[in-house]
């Protein structure tokens, strides 16, 4: 609809420029005059919410987009849940992460090496190594490829908990799974 698509190029405007509440405000202005959001709308307001660091509210809009009309599975959603998870790890919020890892795979959601690597990250920041190397082993189960950012993240999470002797079976693992 035409009036859609101006309300998402003035969103997408708004999340350019980083002006986050603008974007909330003109997704809730749509909302109060039933105009119709659609992938495009919550994926730019979303993308505006991220790049301020707001993951409360990251995580609300996409709990709200997951609970309307557009859960299809489509790519684009793929790429607004894994910045959701992105903005979770780079808010230190790992257990947030892996909640809407789970979340994504209830939903049937695809998953893919970045949805991996920003939850692996967070499990890094929040020095949860265990969390960290049971999704590099789910990424091998789920056939997700793994790259060095997958392993880096995870070393990362052996090292800040003081899991040396992980360290070097993660090197071996790495050197014989990612063939560069």
């Amino acid at each position: 609809e035409m009036i859609t698509s101006t309300y998402n190029i003035a969103i997408s405007t708004c999340d350019k420029a980083g002006e986050r509440a603008q974007a909330v405000a003109l997704l809730r202005d749509m909302q109060g005059h039933l105009v119709e959001s659609d992938t495009i709308t919550y994926s730019a307001v979303i993308s505006a919410c991220a790049k301020s660091g707001a993951w409360v509210e990251v995580v609300n809009l996409l709990q709200e987009m997951a609970t309307s009309h557009m859960m299809a599975t489509s790519h684009t959603n793929t790429i607004t849940w894994n910045a959701s998870i992105s903005v979770c790890a780079t808010g230190g919020k790992w257990s947030e992460a892996l909640a809407l890892l789970a979340d994504m795979q209830t939903r049937d959601v695809g998953t893919n090496t970045i949805t991996y690597n920003s939850a692996i990250n967070a499990c890094a920041k929040g020095e949860q190594w265990r969390a960290a190397l049971q999704l590099l082993g789910d990424m091998a189960t789920s056939r997700v490829d793994m790259d060095t950012i997958s392993f880096n993240s995870a070393l990362s999470a052996c090292g800040s908990s003081s899991r040396w002797e992980l360290i070097s079976a993660l090197l071996v693992d790495m050197s014989r799974k990612i063939v560069e």
